[in-house]
């Protein structure tokens, strides 16, 4: 018996923009295996443009996020695709949303899934699909004639467009660069006459001819195909044993010759005398009766219904372990642990560090269990190795006797430790006691984006200017615009060694001496929004205490590149930190005081 369907043969094409920072790409996936086999193909077409952050990994990403849910076992076999073609748009939404909100981007993302003789697709940006049918072009996004346009909740895909596909349509997906927009109407004309392969040669020679020529998407022939259906015969068909006739004899019994070629151990004598589970079950459930008084087909319909029995409650374990939510959230922190492996190959450690992060919240609140504790080892012995990790530990400086006091901030002046608690009281920190002291009211109330203390002198990150205070921790008042009109993109944090040092959001910092800009400091690495930066007068490094992660990162002052990471992660909570002379000084929020020996 055969059966005849639509198959779509899809051709990639692939000629990347010479523009720095961008990046075009396209992936195709298929069904994985019988279960999956009724959700066809899915094919996404990307084209990134992001800024001084390398950001090459998001397309990999959403593609390889996009392929996991639409071929995830959240339903049926019988399952309609477009239910799984929205629960992707869904997934990808969610993601986009964090990315494009912390991110600095610009995305533009076509999915298409083709299944049977439907077609579903969605579009972030800008997209294209192209339809050559019948020696006519349509712009399946634009044709509600023969497309359906159905609006979604989802944010960054508005609209989902749904229709049928037949025998010989010719589609051209694709990200609608410069170049191909001012030869639409010569590349819709080459579609609807040419096969596959004359197209894709039509598409190669405009990359030898056109000056900055660049295309990203697929060629997709629609045809049909047979496939012949293999008879299933029953595993449980008993085969019909032959009567002997008169004329036949029984075979004579074996030759003292032969016996000794055939001489069975008492191993296997022991095992052919065993009863087999399904024997042993069937028994249990039919009456004791005389296995010769029963009827020969009864006697096989027990074994056979016992069967189904037993395979179905395997069927629903398999189903029910890989519908466990728990099972999927292992699955996808496992790909992104290699897909980071391969990040580190390529000397993209910032993106590696995203997957990684992303992967070990996701294990968070997952219940604890050998295979979960081995997979967090694994991401954070990696992310290890990329922040070259110290061995070095938090140790406990000083303890208040009152287990009910808070600490939330500390400073150092002329080296002398100093606390202050919630209610703006400030103490003198030593190794064995802590003194009330009093601090002038500017610099317990004073209220801006980030402020650093140098000599008694304070500065304040307001805005895009840096203001200074003199003598401000002997009582100064007075203000003064020290630097105004920062370019920087989203001056974020400011330290001071005799020289101001400002942190931008994209990760540089420049360093200004006497109001000028002196040198750009590019760091290799992320820098969280919530961090502190602190600089001391003769250090050759930055510190970064990254609150949030529970970490202070430290930098070459020089070059920006990474040295060492110290992790506070036997700290209950990480709420400031401050550079004395060769140490580390931090608070964990409660009555303690901790410090890292720098030596």
């Amino acid at each position: 018996m055969e059966k005849i369907f639509l198959k779509p043969i899809a051709k990639e094409i692939s000629y990347r923009p010479s523009e720095p920072n961008t990046h075009c790409d396209s992936f195709e996936y298929g069904p994985r295996d019988e279960k999956t086999k009724h959700l066809g193909h899915l094919y996404v077409v990307g084209h990134l443009k992001h800024g001084e952050e390398n950001m090459a990994y998001v397309l990999n990403l959403v593609s390889s996020l996009a392929k996991r849910e639409y071929y995830s076992e959240n339903g049926s076999a019988e399952e309609h695709p477009k239910k799984a073609f929205d629960h992707t748009l869904k997934k990808l939404n969610d993601v986009l949303e964090d990315f494009f909100e912390n991110k600095e981007f610009q995305l533009d993302l076509g999915l298409v899934a083709m299944a049977g003789e439907n077609i579903h697709i969605a579009k972030l940006g800008k997209f294209k699909i192209f339809l050559a049918r019948s020696g006519e072009i349509i712009d399946i996004l634009n044709n509600i004639d023969l497309f359906q346009k159905e609006l979604t909740e989802e944010k960054k895909f508005s609209s989902v467009i749904s229709g049928k596909i037949q025998e010989g349509d010719k589609l051209f997906a694709l990200f609608p660069t410069r170049s191909l927009s001012a030869r639409e109407k010569s590349i819709k004309l080459s579609l609807v006459k040419n096969n596959q392969e004359e197209f894709l040669a039509n598409l190669a020679s405009l990359n030898q001819s056109a000056k900055n020529f660049s295309c990203g998407g697929f060629h997709i022939e629609v045809k049909k195909v047979t496939e012949t259906e293999i008879p299933i015969r029953s595993a449980y068909e008993v085969p019909v044993t032959p009567q002997l006739t008169a004329v036949e004899e029984k075979p004579a019994p074996p030759t003292l010759k032969q016996k000794e070629g055939k001489l069975i151990s008492s191993a296997d004598m022991s095992i052919t005398k065993r009863q087999n589970i399904l024997e042993k079950i069937r028994e249990k459930i039919t009456p004791r009766r005389s296995f010769k008084s029963l009827n020969h087909n009864q006697s096989w319909k027990g074994i056979a219904l016992v069967v189904v029995i037993l395979l179905g409650g395997i069927w629903g374990a398999k189903t029910l372990l890989q519908n466990n939510p728990e099972e999927s959230v292992l699955n996808s922190a496992k790909e992104n642990l290699k897909l980071a492996e391969i990040k580190v190959t390529q000397n993209e450690t910032d993106s590696a560090r995203d997957l990684l992060g992303l992967s070990l919240s996701s294990l968070v609140n997952l219940k604890e269990n050998k295979k979960t504790e081995e997979l967090k080892d694994k991401i954070s012995s990696l992310l290890d190795r990329l922040d070259l990790v110290s061995n070095r530990q938090p140790e406990i400086f000083s303890s208040f006797s009152n287990a009910a006091a808070t600490v939330n901030k500390i400073l150092v002046f002329k080296e002398d430790l100093l606390a202050i608690n919630p209610e703006k009281k400030v103490f003198k920190i030593t190794q064995d006691a802590q003194t009330e002291i009093s601090l002038p009211e500017l610099l317990l109330n004073l209220t801006v984006k980030d402020s650093a203390i140098y000599e008694g002198n304070l500065y304040a990150l307001d805005g895009r200017a840096i203001y200074k205070y003199a003598d401000a921790m002997t009582g100064g008042k007075e203000k003064r615009l020290w630097l105004g009109g920062l370019t920087d993109s989203d001056p974020q944090n400011i330290a001071v060694d005799g020289n101001v040092y400002i942190l931008s959001s994209d990760g540089t910092i420049i360093r200004y001496f006497k109001g000028k800009e002196e040198a750009k400091i590019n760091l290799n690495a992320k820098i969280s929004a919530s961090s502190k930066m602190l600089i001391g007068k003769d250090s050759p490094h930055i510190y970064f205490a990254d609150f949030t992660n529970k970490k202070i990162r430290v930098f070459d002052k020089t070059t920006g590149s990474l040295v060492m990471t110290y992790k506070t992660s036997n700290l209950s909570s990480f709420t400031d930190a401050a550079l004395g002379d060769k140490v580390l000084y931090l608070s964990s929020g409660d009555n303690q005081i901790w410090k890292i020996e720098l030596n």
